[in-house]
């Protein structure tokens, strides 16, 4: 059985262990919290240490956010207090190593998010907590899109408050493809996208944008929508292949039923039909 499972399954019979290692920002050793007539009787201890010859068990906690994550060491003899201060200069290391990590890949998914963006946009910033500046310029930059009937609020709607105050608290976050979202900012059903922007600094900022709508009754897919936009950056259909990671042949189809849909004959035609809905 491997130790992290078990270690997960049956950590209900160790209650003392069980809370500090749910509490602590601290290594914790088995043999330092629980008592030795609990640890002998543990499922943990008689099936997962004592078969190896094992007696102890060192948690070491790395992340102290949403998603939690720990390292989890056994030892043939009993932890010593000295080893917890040594176990302590490790995980430093280790946290600062995978925040350098987590902060690289945001960095990343970030500008993949900013070059995704099709149509109007306005970017806010978004203190540690994650309150949100200068809402007014978010009304400012889409009030000339909106019909008749839409009323855009005045301040930030609790919803999208709190989606961006939990990424500001949990940031960052191993897996930065939660942080864009669409949310509803009027009555109407258009959709706004979101992106968090996280920053290792703490200057957070939030992209609010408008996605281009397109003429009613077109039908076409999301991909399609994709290969049309790089059509009208003048991509061919080798090169879309591998932006978007498909074959030339898919590709290829991908734009003849953009022709036949669009109901024009050539690339170019569709083209410059389309530069207008994506603002090229």
């Amino acid at each position: 059985m491997p130790i992290a499972k078990s270690f997960n399954s049956n950590l209900l019979e160790l209650p003392r262990f069980k809370k500090t290692v749910e509490s602590s920002l601290a290594p914790r050793a088995l043999s330092l919290v629980e008592r030795n007539e609990a640890i002998k009787q543990s499922t943990i201890f008689k099936k997962v240490l004592a078969p190896f010859g094992m007696v102890d068990i060192l948690h070491i906690p790395l992340m102290q956010a949403k998603i939690r994550k720990s390292m989890i060491l056994v030892n043939r003899d009993t932890y010593k207090p000295a080893h917890l201060r040594l176990a302590g200069m490790v995980q430093k290391h280790i946290i600062a190593a995978m925040q350098n990590h987590y902060w690289l890949r945001h960095s990343e998914v970030n500008e993949e998010n900013l070059a995704k963006v099709q149509g109007d946009s306005v970017i806010l910033e978004v203190s540690k907590d994650g309150v949100i500046d200068s809402w007014s310029r978010c009304e400012e930059a889409f009030l000339g899109l909106m019909g008749p009937s839409e009323v855009f609020p005045k301040k930030v709607p609790e919803e999208l408050l709190k989606w961006v105050k939990e990424r500001a608290r949990t940031f960052p976050l191993s897996n930065p493809e939660q942080n864009s979202t669409s949310i509803p900012l009027t009555e109407s059903p258009t959709q706004y996208g979101t992106v968090f922007l996280g920053n290792r600094h703490g200057k957070h900022k939030l992209l609010i944008h408008k996605p281009q709508e397109f003429p009613a009754g077109l039908g076409l897919t999301p991909r399609e929508t994709e290969v049309l936009s790089w059509l009208c950056q003048g991509k061919t259909n080798p090169e879309i292949a591998i932006i978007l990671g498909i074959s030339r042949y898919t590709a290829r189809n991908h734009v003849e039923r953009i022709l036949a849909k669009l109901q024009v004959d050539h690339r170019q035609q569709a083209m410059a039909m389309a530069r207008k809905w994506f603002g090229h």
